[in-house]
C-alpha cells in the first residue's frame, strides 16, 4: 500500500534514545522497505524512533526558530544487517517541497525519484540500536515540516520511516518553553488502535468524526498510492475491508 511515492515526503530528523525520557517521549515511525528498482514498499522489522531535544536530557514537541535544537534518533535495522554498512538519508518536506540533506550537511532540492535521493552519510556502521544525529543548529523559520529518514545498505534495498515526524517550529522564539503538540491527523495517532479490525466504512466514519481529519483514503497491501503528505489526511490499509492499519499523510 505504500509505494515509492510515500518517500516523496520521505525521510528526516531525528530519532530516539529511551534514556532520555521524560514528559515528551520520541514518537515511533515505523519503517517500510523498498528494493532496487522497485514501485512497491513493503514491511519490515527494521524501524526507526525520532525526538527533538534542545538540552540533551528531556524530549520536546516543538521549539522556536532562533532555538538551538538537536533533531538525534534511534535506526534498528533489520537483524541481518547489524555489522554492515549503510548510507544514511534525511528528507524534510517545505512548502510542498521536497528537500534532501547532503553529505556536507546543506539542503538539495529532491525531486522524488530514487535515483537522485543523496546520503548525508556515508557507510555508517549498522548496530542493533544505530543513533544518529541528523541535524544540529537554528532553523530559522517557522512552521511544520514533516521529516523522514532512512537507510540502504549493499543490497541496494532502502529502508525508510513509514510515517514522518512533524517538526513543529514556533513562529516566535520558545524561551524554554515548550511548543504545543502538532495538530492535525498525528494528533489522534493514540485512537487508532481501537478502529483496527472493523468494518472500512465504520473506520472512515469514525475518523472524519475526529478533529483535524478533514479526508481519508483506503487501500490494499498492493494498491498505489500518491507521494503526497498531507496532515489533515488518514491512510487505512484494509483487507477483505477490514482495517489491519491507519496512518497519517
Amino acid at each position: 500500500m505504500k509505494r515509492l511515492l510515500l518517500l516523496a515526503s520521505v525521510l528526516t530528523v531525528l530519532l530516539g534514545r529511551a534514556c532520555f525520557a521524560q514528559a515528551v517521549l520520541p514518537t515511533e515511525l515505523g519503517g517500510l522497505r523498498l528494493p532496487p528498482a522497485g514501485s512497491q514498499s513493503v514491511d519490515t522489522n527494521a524501524t526507526f524512533a525520532v525526538g527533538l531535544t534542545m538540552d540533551g536530557t528531556t524530549w520536546r514537541h516543538g521549539a522556536g526558530p532562533a532555538d538551538v535544537i538537536r533533531a538525534v534518533g534511534r535506526v534498528r535495522p533489520e537483524a541481518a544487517q547489524v555489522g554492515t554498512r549503510a548510507d544514511l538519508f534525511l528528507v524534510v518536506a517545505v512548502e510542498g517541497k521536497f528537500l534532501m540533506r547532503s553529505s556536507n550537511g546543506s539542503f538539495l532540492p529532491w525531486s522524488g525519484q530514487m535515483s537522485d535521493l543523496l546520503p548525508f552519510r556515508i557507510a555508517t556502521l549498522l548496530t542493533a540500536d544505530t543513533e544518529v544525529e541528523w541535524f544540529s543548529g537554528a532553523l530559522g523559520s517557522s512552521g511544520n515540516f514533516p521529516l523522514f529518514v532512512g537507510y540502504r545498505g549493499a543490497d541496494g534495498v532502502l529502508h525508510y520511516s513509514q510515517r514522518p515526524y512533524v517538526l513543529a517550529i514556533a513562529a516566535a522564539p520558545t524561551g524554554g518553553a515548550q511548543v504545543p503538540a502538532p495538530e492535525g491527523c498525528l494528533l489522534q495517532e493514540s485512537r487508532f488502535p481501537a478502529l483496527l479490525g472493523k468494518p472500512l466504512a465504520d473506520v472512515r466514519a469514525a475518523l472524519l468524526a475526529l478533529p483535524g481529519i478533514s479526508t481519508v483514503r483506503s487501500g490494499g497491501p498492493n494498491d498505489p498510492m500518491t507521494r503526497d503528505y498531507r496532515l489533515d489526511r488518514a491512510t487505512v490499509l484494509i483487507q477483505f475491508d477490514v482495517a489491519t492499519r491507519i496512518t497519517c499523510g
